[in-house]
């Protein structure tokens, strides 16, 4: 039993490990996270969806270079200091990120 309990374990660690998102899907993350943002600000017409997606590409191909990255081998952290106050931090396991922190200028205005 603790061998299968091991194995399973091990195997777990294993996936994590594997599946730990690289800089290039943080940066794809990032871009798709900010054109909802800008969506969100400059409406779903025709100029709102061109600002958007031209917004969120440059933001997107700068979150590489701006980007903290730590790697915990089984997951990773990052974080884009905005102004030296805000920040912006994520969380990234199992080829997955989670938003952790936000600036107040991100945030839903619900939650």
């Amino acid at each position: 039993m603790r061998i299968l309990l091991a194995l399973v374990a091990g195997g777990l660690l294993a996936v994590l490990a594997f599946t730990n998102p690289d800089v290039e899907a943080f940066q794809d993350y990032v871009q798709a996270r900010s054109e909802e943002v800008l969506r969100r600000e400059t409406g779903d017409g025709a100029l709102g969806r061109l600002v958007s997606r031209l917004g969120s590409s440059v933001t997107g191909a700068l979150a590489g270079n701006i980007g903290e990255r730590h790697n915990y081998v089984l997951f990773s952290t990052y974080t884009i200091d905005l102004d030296g106050d805000d920040r912006w931090r994520f969380v990234g396991i199992g080829g997955h990120f989670f938003e952790w922190e936000a600036p107040a200028a991100l945030q839903d205005d619900d939650g």
